[in-house]
């Protein structure tokens, strides 16, 4: 029960002795948002939007689904619009004075964040795997020349959405 006498469990190695394996595993150092959105794309070097869809978003990429097949470091113009709707789980409080037959009154009233507006992106494709069940292709896009404007809005994102997230996962909204 209490396990008097036991041996307690070596604490893991820093992460300066931990096998190279263990470190390549996880080399994400950004939170990724786990959400599908439309997205449009434009290769460089052929003109002619297309559309696919977007998931795995984070600071310095996202993961696009299409089904063309793209090369290894082709790069691409995206424009998509981070979907908006669950703001609305996030009101923020604002003071307003209100214009009343007894002068002015200050209430508080529910306002949520501001909607997130179209985004284009420059990107270029890391990594390319095939999925078989939805048959499409899924590259990974690293964005380039990102401005810090653009990554700040995404970082937005990626923070209320990671709350909404864990309020799903408690049962609460």
């Amino acid at each position: 029960m209490f396990g008097f006498g036991k041996k307690k469990p070596a604490p893991p190695p820093p992460a300066s002795r931990r096998s190279a394996a263990a470190q390549a595993s996880n080399q994400r150092g950004a939170y990724r948002a786990q959400i599908e959105f439309p997205v449009f794309y434009e290769l460089l070097n052929r003109p002619g939007e297309r559309r696919a869809f977007a998931n795995d978003l984070s600071g310095g990429g996202l993961r696009l689904l299409n089904d063309e097949d793209m090369v290894r470091e082709q790069e691409c113009m995206l424009r998509f619009t981070l979907p908006s709707d669950f703001l609305e789980e996030f009101k923020e409080y604002k003071e307003v004075e209100e214009i009343t037959p007894f002068g002015a009154r200050k209430k508080r009233v529910p306002k949520p964040p501001p909607r997130f507006e179209e985004m284009r992106v420059r990107a270029k494709s890391l990594i390319i795997f095939f999925n078989l069940q939805r048959k499409l292709f899924i590259h990974g896009m690293q964005f380039v020349g990102i401005s810090e404007q653009m990554s700040d809005e995404i970082q937005r994102f990626n923070h209320y959405w990671q709350l909404y997230e864990i309020r799903l996962k408690r049962g609460g909204r």
